[in-house]
């Protein structure tokens, strides 16, 4: 009754005879993708490497306070090569091992990742980790992204054990929420072999983990991390913020519509966008609470089409407003008005409907009436705004700021705005 485990020996000594060569590179630990070539996505293999399994590089605070969240997708088609799988005590029938979905391969890939990273000291984000309390929250300071492209396995399999091997290849891409870029990005191996009866899912966790670990020690990885700042959350958000504010240039909006478009930005959140506007010359930026969402760092994106990190400070739900702060930008910022709207003055709305594409766009209307609705006080006007126009300003002929879009009235062609005084109360701002 031996037949069967000599067989499989017979097979994997084969198997190594084929791998030597990758064997001797594991050794000198050069098998790493980091620090040579990996395996072509195409290139076909005839058995599961033997890789090693590096350390994680030991995590030092702060770093370990920061939260990261985990995205997995594949680049794989169900029709690739995943193996070669025989079955039964004699380890027969030797056939090609086929995939009818990558959910379970998805779902397993994430949970021995967030295992492994929990291990290392990494920070799994949590909603009750929000910096906005008991709102849910997308907002991990860094996401990272795992693509799988290759997953491979070689086993004889008698119920749900087996014996055999597993190879994973996996391209990583680490965000940063706070600089809103791709921070680090590389590709990771990991493989485990047995002789041993083993149940299957553990030889398949066994090969992810080592491609995680094998991230965690990669000294790249390791410094896009470190040196990606955490978000605080400050403990001065209901303390009064005083502000100095401008003065509208001379010659209103005609005559100044250049410099008033600089100060009005694209805000990109979550694949979805809306506008803010620069309200000082320290970098703080009015917004409308739905158009960052719950996260708390947003994409800006100036009128010159460059972009920047910005914080998100202070956010009203009730009020629908926002408090944004970027790095110092070379131009005048929007002056505030915050003497009473009369009925019948003209006003402008400045903003990027429907994205970038449309950034820039100025619209000109009267001041309708002023409403109450929802226990919350409306500037009504029936200037043209859309959905990407939320959070932009609503102007003043002077050019001064004296609302900030909110919603459109349904069916009809008016258009509500939040009045900028109510704004400011409600983050806790003082203008001088």
């Amino acid at each position: 009754m031996s037949y069967p485990r000599l067989k499989w020996k017979l097979e994997f000594i084969m198997q190594k005879n084929i791998s030597t060569s990758l064997s001797i590179l594991s050794i000198l630990g050069l098998s790493l993708c980091l620090s040579s070539p990996c395996r072509a996505e195409d290139e076909e293999l005839t058995s599961v490497p033997s890789l090693p399994t590096y350390s994680p590089i030991p995590l030092t605070e702060p770093n370990g306070k920061k939260t990261v969240d985990l995205v997995t997708r594949t680049t794989m088609h169900l029709t690739d090569d995943f193996g070669k799988v025989s079955h039964g005590m004699f380890c027969n029938g030797s056939g090609p091992l086929r995939l009818s979905s990558f959910a379970p391969l998805a779902t397993m890939f994430e949970r021995v990742a967030f295992n492994t990273l929990k291990k290392a000291g990494y920070h799994r984000f949590e909603k009750s980790d929000s910096a906005f309390g008991g709102q849910e929250s997308s907002s991990a300071d860094l996401k990272l992204g795992a693509t799988i492209k290759r997953f491979y396995e070689q086993s004889c399999r008698v119920g749900s054990d087996g014996q055999g091997g597993v190879y994973v290849k996996v391209f990583w891409e680490l965000f940063s929420a706070s600089q809103q870029k791709v921070v680090y990005s590389g590709t990771t191996e990991g493989s485990f072999l047995t002789t041993a009866s083993t149940k299957l899912m553990a030889m398949e966790e066994n090969a992810i983990s080592s491609a995680v670990n094998n991230l965690l020690a990669s000294q790249e990885f390791f410094a896009a991390f470190s040196n990606d700042r955490p978000a605080a959350v400050s403990s001065e958000r209901n303390e009064t913020l005083t502000l100095i504010d401008s003065s509208p240039a001379k010659g209103g909006v005609a005559k100044n519509i250049a410099s008033l478009l600089k100060a009005v930005v694209t805000i990109e959140s979550n694949g979805a966008s809306g506008s803010g506007f620069f309200i000082d010359n320290s970098a703080y930026i009015l917004t409308n609470r739905h158009v960052v969402q719950n996260e708390r760092f947003v994409r800006v994106r100036l009128s010159n089409g460059a972009t920047m990190a910005g914080e998100v400070l202070r956010t009203d739900a009730a009020r629908d407003v926002a408090l944004v702060k970027t790095d110092l930008v070379n131009f005048a910022p929007m002056a505030l008005r915050l003497t009473p709207s009369l009925m019948a003055e003209e006003v402008y709305a400045l903003g990027s409907p429907r994205g970038k594409d449309y950034s820039g766009t100025l619209t000109k209307g009267i001041l309708s009436a002023a409403r109450k609705m929802d226990n919350q006080t409306y500037l009504q006007s029936d200037v043209a705004v859309t959905r990407g126009n939320s959070g932009g300003p609503l102007l003043d002929a002077s050019g001064a700021v004296i609302g900030i879009v909110a919603k459109g009235i349904e069916g009809t062609a008016l258009n509500l705005f939040i009045p900028i005084g109510d704004a400011l109360k409600k983050l806790s701002i003082e203008v001088r």
